[in-house]
C-alpha cells in the first residue's frame, strides 16, 4: 500500500492536471486573512527549533543511503496559525573529528502535506522540504522569502549515517537540527511564499522507448537515459526514487549503479519542472552521491545555461566536500512553452562501483 501511495504520487509530478476550480493558492488564501505589504529590507531575527535524533551506529563501511537511519516526528508547537520556515541545519555530533564524515542526510519532510489548507507543489512529492548531505550541512533562503506552513504542522525527521572510508570503526553519533522560522505575529511585512518542486535523472530499464508517460512512436529531442536492471540500485524501498513506472510499460530508476570512469548525462525536465510564466527559482538545493562533480540545468529553447552547481570532493577517499546550491532575491525566471534540460557528471575515481543520485530542490515564486 504505501509503495503504491509513493508511485501515484510520482505520477502526480510527471503528469500536469488541469484545476480549474476555485483558486486555492497560499497568495488567495493569505490575502484573505492578512493586509501586510511585501518585505523588502531587514528582518528581525528567525526563530530557531531544535531537537536531535536517536543516538546512531557507525560500526562498518556504509555506502550512501545503506547506512543505519532513524525516522522521528516532532512539531514546533507555534501559538500562531502560520508559521514560515527560512532555513534548516543538521551537526552531526560525536567523539571524535570523523563524525562530521559519518552524514548521509538529514530529511525534513511534512508529515501531513495532504492538509494543507492551500495547494502546495509540496503535495505532489514525498512532501520533501529539505535534503541536506554530506557537502552542504545549512541553507537560508535569501531575505524576503519562506515556506509558509500552518503552525500546527506535523515534520517528520529523517537521520542516516554514511561511512565511506574509516575501518575499523565503532561510533555512536547524533544528528542536531536546527529548523529558521518566523511566527507570523513576528513580521510586520510579508514574506514571499516559496513552492518546491524537485527534478532529477531517471533511468528507464524496461519497456519501450520514450519519455516517462509518452504515447509510442514518438521521437523526442532528448533521449530518456537507460540503464540494464543490474544496475538499478534498491536501498530505502519507501524512497519513490528507487523505482517507478508509467502506464505504457516503462519503469524507471533515479537511483543507479555509477562504475568506475566517468558518466555524463542529459535530460529533458520539462515535465518535472513544469515552467510558467511569471515563476522564478530563487533557491535550489542540489543532492548528488560521492564523485558528482557537476549538476546543471538549462533553458534549451534560448540555448542558455541557467545554474551549474561545481561540486567539491575529497582528494583522496570517498566524500563530497562541497554541494554549492543557488539564493537569489532576482532569481532564475522560467517561461512556459520553453524547453528545459538538466545535466549531471560523475567521475567516478575510484575502484569500486557507488550508487548515484542526481537531484535539484528548485524552491519558486510567481512574481
Amino acid at each position: 500500500m504505501r509503495r503504491t501511495q509513493l508511485v501515484l504520487c510520482l505520477f502526480s509530478i510527471l503528469t500536469s492536471a488541469c484545476n480549474k476550480g476555485e483558486d486555492r493558492s497560499f497568495s488567495s488564501w493569505y490575502e484573505a486573512r492578512y493586509e501586510k505589504s511585501a518585505c523588502l529590507e531587514s528582518l528581525p531575527e528567525a526563530r530557531t527549533f531544535t531537537t536531535f535524533s536517536d543516538s546512531l551506529l557507525v560500526d562498518s563501511i556504509y555506502r550512501s543511503m545503506m547506512g543505519p537511519y532513524e525516522r522521528k516526528n516532532f512539531e514546533i508547537e507555534s501559538s500562531d496559525s502560520l508559521i514560515w520556515i527560512v532555513g534548516y541545519e543538521v551537526e552531526v555530533l560525536g567523539s571524535d573529528s570523523a563524525s562530521a564524515q559519518f552524514l548521509c542526510h538529514s530529511n525534513l519532510n511534512l508529515q501531513e502535506a495532504k492538509k494543507l489548507p492551500w495547494s502546495s507543489n509540496f503535495e505532489s512529492y514525498n512532501s520533501r522540504v529539505f535534503t541536506l548531505s554530506q557537502g552542504i550541512d545549512s541553507v537560508r533562503f535569501p531575505i524576503g522569502f519562506g515556506i509558509p506552513l500552518p503552525g500546527t504542522q506535523v515534520f517528520e525527521l529523517v537521520s542516516q549515517v554514511l561511512n565511506d572510508n574509516i575501518r575499523p570503526v565503532n561510533a555512536q553519533v547524533q544528528h542536531r537540527i536546527k529548523l529558521h522560522y518566523y511566527n507570523e505575529s513576528d513580521l510586520e511585512c510579508a514574506l514571499r511564499p516559496l513552492d518546491q518542486q524537485a527534478i532529477f535523472i531517471f533511468k528507464q530499464y524496461e519497456g519501450p522507448q520514450g519519455l516517462f508517460g509518452q504515447e509510442a512512436n514518438k521521437v523526442d529531442r532528448l533521449r530518456q537515459p537507460s540503464c540494464g536492471f543490474e544496475e538499478v540500485i534498491i536501498a530505502d524501498s519507501s524512497a519513490p526514487f528507487n523505482q517507478f513506472h508509467d502506464p505504457q510499460g516503462r519503469r524507471f530508476t533515479g537511483h543507479w549503479k555509477v562504475f568506475p570512469g566517468e558518466e555524463r548525462i542529459k535530460m529533458d525536465i520539462t515535465q518535472l519542472l513544469k515552467p510558467k510564466d511569471e515563476v522564478f527559482i530563487h533557491f535550489i538545493l542540489c543532492h548528488v552521491h560521492p564523485f558528482c562533480e557537476e549538476l546543471i540545468l538549462r533553458d534549451e529553447t534560448e540555448g542558455r545555461e541557467l545554474y551549474r552547481s561545481n561540486i567539491q570532493s575529497y582528494a583522496e577517499g570517498i566524500g563530497l566536500i562541497q554541494v554549492p546550491f543557488y539564493s537569489s532575491r532576482e532569481g532564475l525566471e522560467l517561461k512556459e512553452g520553453h524547453l528545459y534540460s538538466f545535466e549531471s557528471y560523475y567521475n567516478n575515481r575510484s575502484s569500486d562501483t557507488l550508487s548515484a543520485m542526481s537531484v535539484m530542490y528548485t524552491y519558486t515564486s510567481v512574481h
